[in-house]
C-alpha cells in the first residue's frame, strides 16, 4: 500500500518541434500517480520527462496511469513509447484514436470545401503531415478507452473525464469538483485562440466551430475556479474566457461577410487568404480551419449559401441588421 501524500497537480513543460512552443503536461500525485497527456515524440521531451519525474523521486515505472486529452502529437507522441515502457494502457477517447489512425495511415483527405487551387492540396497535405506526424502510431491494443463522465479514483482526487469536441472530436477535459480545477488540454488556453479543427469522418465532415460553441456552452455551467492549460501557466478561470473566444469569432465571422460583400462570392480558400494575408501558406491547416468554421456558423444561421463549386456568396434575403450580431452568445 502507498503511503499517504499530500494530492498536488504537477506542471511538466517539454519542448515539441512545433511552433506552437513548449506543451505543459500534468502529474497527478496522489494516492495514484497518474500522467495527464506524454508530450510529443521526440528524445528531447522524453529526456526532459524523465528528468522532472526524478525531481518528483519518481520514474515512468512509478505511473499508475496514462491519459491523454487529444491525439495531437504534441499530447500524445510519447504515448507508445510510455504504454510499451510501462505496460499500462492509455486512456484516450475513441474518436482520437480514429483521428490518429485517420491522420497518419492513408494519405490524408484534403477538404473539397476548402476550394483549393490545382497543385496547393499536395502543399497542404505536407504540411498537415509535418503538423501531425508520429514516428509510432499508438496501436489500438494499447488504449483504454475513456468515456465522459467517466470518473477516476486517485486516491483523494475524483477525476472527472468530460468529453467537449470542438478543438478535436474526442477532445477530453479533467476536472475535479471539489478542488474545482480543470485540465484543459487545448480546448481552453489563456494565452492563445483555441482553434477547432477540420475533421472528416468518412465522407462527411463534421462542423467542428459550431460543436465547439456547444461545448463552450456546457463548459460555462461548471464550476471552476483553475484552469491547467496545455499551453502555458495556469490561471484562474473566468466566464470572461468564454466571451472572448465568442467576440473572437464574431470580430472574424463578420470581416468574413465583408470580405464576400467585395468579391461577391469566394471558396474557404479565397477568403482565407484575404482575411489572413500574411503567413497564409505558413499556417494554412489552421487559418483554413478557422475560416471554413466560420462559414458554417454563418451557412447555420442562413446569412451565407454555399454553391456547389463550394464558392460562399450572402444570402441576398439575409436580415444586414442581424447579420451584424448573429452570434448566439451563451446567457
Amino acid at each position: 500500500m502507498k503511503k499517504k501524500v499530500t494530492p498536488q497537480v504537477i506542471p511538466i513543460i517539454l519542448p515539441t518541434p512545433y511552433q506552437v512552443g513548449d506543451v505543459v503536461i500534468y502529474l497527478i500525485v496522489d494516492e495514484q500517480v497518474v500522467l495527464i497527456d506524454t508530450g510529443p515524440p521526440t528524445e528531447e521531451a522524453l529526456a526532459a520527462l524523465r528528468r522532472q519525474l526524478q525531481d518528483q523521486g519518481l520514474q515512468l515505472s512509478d505511473l499508475d496511469a496514462v491519459l491523454v486529452t487529444h491525439h495531437h502529437p504534441d499530447h500524445l507522441g510519447l504515448a507508445p513509447v510510455i504504454a510499451q515502457e510501462t505496460g499500462l494502457k492509455i486512456g484516450l477517447h475513441p474518436l482520437e484514436l480514429y483521428s490518429q489512425h485517420q491522420e497518419t495511415g492513408e494519405p490524408y483527405h484534403i477538404f473539397p470545401d476548402w476550394g483549393l487551387p490545382p497543385g496547393f492540396a499536395q502543399k497542404m497535405e505536407k504540411q498537415f503531415r509535418a503538423m501531425t506526424r508520429m514516428k509510432e502510431p499508438l496501436d489500438p491494443s494499447m488504449v483504454a478507452s475513456l468515456t465522459d463522465r467517466q470518473v477516476i479514483d486517485t486516491g483523494t482526487y475524483q477525476i472527472a473525464v468530460r468529453h467537449f469536441p470542438g478543438h478535436t472530436m474526442g477532445h477530453v477535459l479533467f476536472y475535479e469538483p471539489a478542488e474545482k480545477w480543470l485540465i484543459s488540454g487545448d480546448f481552453l488556453l489563456e494565452k492563445f485562440m483555441p482553434n477547432p479543427m477540420s475533421f472528416q469522418m468518412g465522407d462527411q465532415r463534421i462542423a467542428t466551430l459550431p460543436l465547439y460553441f456547444e461545448s463552450l456552452r456546457c463548459l460555462s455551467k461548471m464550476d471552476i475556479t483553475t484552469v491547467f492549460p496545455g499551453h502555458g501557466r495556469a490561471f484562474p478561470y473566468s466566464r470572461t474566457f468564454i466571451g472572448n473566444i465568442l467576440e473572437h469569432y464574431r470580430k472574424r465571422s463578420i470581416e468574413i461577410l465583408q470580405i464576400l460583400q467585395i468579391i461577391d462570392k469566394g471558396t474557404t480558400f479565397e477568403v482565407a487568404q484575404r482575411l489572413y494575408p500574411r503567413g497564409f501558406e505558413r499556417e494554412a491547416f489552421l487559418v483554413l480551419s478557422k475560416v471554413l468554421g466560420c462559414l458554417d456558423l454563418l451557412e447555420r444561421q442562413g446569412i451565407v449559401v454555399k454553391d456547389h463549386d463550394w464558392a460562399y456568396h450572402i444570402d441576398p434575403e439575409a436580415d444586414a441588421v442581424f447579420m451584424a450580431d448573429f452570434l448566439p452568445m451563451i446567457p
